[in-house]
């Protein structure tokens, strides 16, 4: 898969976190304290900010929020970064680095629970449950297109995800909330991935008050079969392994590739039902394809079902 960039989202948050550094002192150390003026759920740090030996900004030993009951924790070992923000005076809101390098490993999240022993438990089974992430993107502020040339998200397992893409019209005036997405390239290789991060959300939608969720599963995969057969994708090999993907929910395993190109792009907003968990109505969906580019394939493993 050709990777050339998505995660304007992404960046654009983390961007928020690297507002104006100046140009004396430790730009590390600058760019954490706005951190932790934007983010006071950090609770701790290992070590850091410091100069990390390969260059860019380290910081270990992180943990994120968790200090109410049922509160959502995050802990990561090693957070490092290496941004092309330009010191000195600038405006706008937003500061934008035009390079971006940034890694996560060891990202664990959980809950926190009132209660030592379970939080102990919980820690220790986390322990094989980290995730690693790697971003490289570059902003151009003359153009203001932004290029996520590479993301890699990769989770316990045998489940990895690949992600690149195109944002146009990001401007820092407005927080970025004119982004169009241009181009995504998205490989997903999924052998429980979905029903680890995806199935509870979307199947607690679909299937609220059901008292016969086999059966309702079983329905609506037909429909949602029927509605890919008919939408607006002139691609047959892809209409066809997009029906393959659904037959074998909830418990999909393989690799799925999508490439989604649109000269005029998409709003961010539109995405909106996706980035929430909630899945959108068809309408929506093949709204948003009409149009676009969209070629798919889908290549079962050896645990996918049938």
């Amino acid at each position: 898969m050709k990777s050339r960039a998505l995660t304007g989202p992404a960046l654009v948050a983390f961007s928020a976190l690297l507002p104006r550094v100046a140009e004396a002192g430790n730009q590390c150390a600058d760019i954490w304290r706005t951190v932790g003026s934007l983010v006071p759920e950090v609770i701790a740090v290992g070590t850091g900010p410091e100069i990390a030996a390969e260059g860019g900004c380290l910081v270990t030993g992180l943990r994120i929020g968790g200090q109410r009951q049922y509160a959502v924790l995050a802990t990561i070992d090693r957070l490092w970064w290496s941004d092309g923000l330009p010191t000195g005076d600038r405006s706008g809101p937003l500061a934008i680095p035009e390079t971006l390098e940034l890694g996560i490993d060891g990202l664990r999240i959980g809950v926190f629970v009132d209660d030592p022993v379970w939080n102990y438990l919980m820690e220790a089974q986390r322990q094989a449950a980290g995730i690693d992430i790697r971003l490289a993107a570059r902003w151009s502020p003359e153009t203001q297109i932004l290029d996520l040339d590479f993301m890699k998200v990769d989770f316990p397992g045998d489940n990895v995800l690949l992600a690149s893409g195109t944002l146009t019209d990001l401007d820092p005036a407005d927080f970025g909330a004119g982004a169009r997405l241009t181009g995504l390239d998205l490989s997903v290789t999924t052998n429980g991935l979905f029903e680890t991060y995806l199935l509870m959300p979307i199947g607690q939608a679909l299937l609220a008050g059901s008292t016969d969720p086999t059966a309702d599963v079983a329905a609506i995969k037909a429909r949602a079969s029927a509605a890919v057969a008919a939408a607006p994708i002139p691609d047959a090999a892809s209409r066809a392994a997009l029906i393959r993907l659904i037959e074998d929910m909830p418990n999909p395993s393989g690799t799925v590739e999508l490439t989604l190109l649109s000269d005029n792009g998409f709003g961010l907003t539109a995405f909106a039902p996706f980035v929430s968990g909630l899945p959108p109505a068809w309408t929506a969906v093949s709204g948003l394809i009409d149009g676009a580019r969209l070629t798919v394939s889908y290549a079962p493993g050896t645990d996918a079902p049938g």
